[in-house]
């Protein structure tokens, strides 16, 4: 029989001395909470030829800089100790609060690590985009081309890929200064509103990883939200910016937001839409409550063709100036068909739309990749233009059913 080999007392104290002393490390790169300067939003937009240019010469020498345009970066960095823990403090004044809770900066630079790097000089604490929520970008720096931000955001391993990129016609920094009454924190209150229009039906997802993907993939192009500030306290979500690749080549309108969504199948349904009544006798307020939708994908004559079958259901909410009073069964079915013929029709003209751009942000062209790659590597994948040069005069045939469900309690 072989005896049992037992390790000598020495070394066994000291493996397990080893042992226990990995349970005792720590963060060897940590920064404490309070040596951090947590950045909670940023605007960008370009510095107009004729503006005055501050240049910081932080990462270059005078005459050295990179050609090209350059950019104005406003940032909200939080106050350590004035961030509220509810809507307002006590006081009832919401943002026109007299300690601001956030501290706002501007700096002008070539790039955006430049204007990450000028704005450390100007503040005490390390820079901390880790908590970064809204990234909000001017239309004209979005119909330039968002190459450079997006490189430089991908590498900056920080940024969190659920915080939201937006668009504005207007000057971006004004965003960074508004004075919501339902949030001090204006980030927050921004971050709020897109992240709960996805919530309520009123948005798709469309945060910045989602964006990213979309950017990146053959067949597909990206989207994101388009907000204004009309007030100092007011920002109104004016539609959709979507993209060719990493530029801007349009926008949508406000109303045509549920149509996009109809398209992509977002089952949760948000918005309100007049119809007329038939024989013109007045107008109702269609509240659209679910949807559901099937892309399907043929090759006939060695050209890519879609269907989508959208089936919609909503409730009556409101009648207006109408002379008559109760719907009768005839009156429901009709109105159905003429809420499935108007949806239909605006939904082909927002494709429409978005094929003159050379924008497919519906991922017909996903579609057509995953379920016919061959026909996908011998006629996109070569061309220079991949998927746009099809999607331009892609055929796609739309197909509603409208279903009332709540009509009210004068339906007969």
């Amino acid at each position: 029989m072989l005896k049992k080999q037992h390790l000598p007392p020495n070394i066994a104290r000291l493996m397990l001395c080893v042992l226990c002393s990995s349970l005792l490390t720590g963060c060897w790169d940590r920064i404490e909470v309070e040596d951090r300067a947590v950045v909670l939003a940023m605007a960008i937009d370009p510095v107009k030829d004729d503006e005055q240019f501050q240049d910081e010469e932080v990462t270059h020498e005078r005459g050295q800089e990179p050609r090209g345009g350059k950019i104005r970066v406003t940032m909200q960095i939080a106050v350590p100790g004035r961030l509220p823990l509810g809507p307002s403090d006590g006081g009832g004044q919401g943002g026109a609060g007299e300690t601001k809770p956030v501290w706002v900066l501007t700096t002008e630079a070539y790039s955006l690590d430049d204007a990450f790097a000028n704005m450390q000089q100007q503040v005490a604490d390390q820079l901390f985009f880790g908590h970064l929520r809204v990234i909000v970008i001017s239309e004209k720096l979005a119909r330039r081309g968002l190459q450079d931000i997006n490189e430089t955001l991908r590498r900056q391993p920080e940024v969190r890929r659920t915080a939201w990129m937006l668009v504005t016609k207007e000057d971006p920094g004004r965003l960074m200064k508004i004075s919501p009454q339902l949030e001090r924190v204006p980030a927050l209150y921004l971050y709020d509103m897109v992240d709960h229009g996805v919530l309520y039906g009123k948005l798709p997802r469309a945060n910045l990883g989602i964006f990213w993907r979309s950017v990146s993939a053959p067949g597909q192009e990206g989207y994101v939200p388009m907000v204004e500030s009309r007030k100092q306290e007011d920002v109104f979500t004016s539609g959709l910016a979507y993209f060719r690749g990493n530029r801007m080549v349009g926008k949508t309108e406000p109303f045509q937001i549920p149509l996009f969504m109809e398209v992509i199948g977002v089952e949760n349904a948000g918005y309100s839409t007049l119809f007329p009544l038939p024989g013109k006798r007045g107008w109702v307020a269609y509240q659209g409550t679910s949807r559901r939708t099937e892309i399907q994908t043929f090759i006939r004559n060695g050209k890519p063709r879609i269907r989508v079958k959208i089936q919609v259901e909503g409730n009556l909410h409101e009648k207006i100036r109408d002379p008559r009073g109760n719907f009768d069964q005839e009156t429901i079915r009709k109105l159905e068909r003429i809420i499935a013929r108007d949806l239909q029709m605006k939904v082909q003209d927002l494709i429409h739309e978005t094929q003159q751009k050379g924008s497919d942000i519906f991922a017909f062209g996903e579609y057509v990749r995953s379920e016919y790659p061959d026909f996908w590597r011998r006629n996109v994948e070569p061309h220079r233009k991949g998927w746009e040069r099809w999607f331009r005069k892609l055929p796609v045939d739309i197909q509603v059913r409208a279903k009332l469900r709540r009509i009210g309690s004068e339906a007969k």
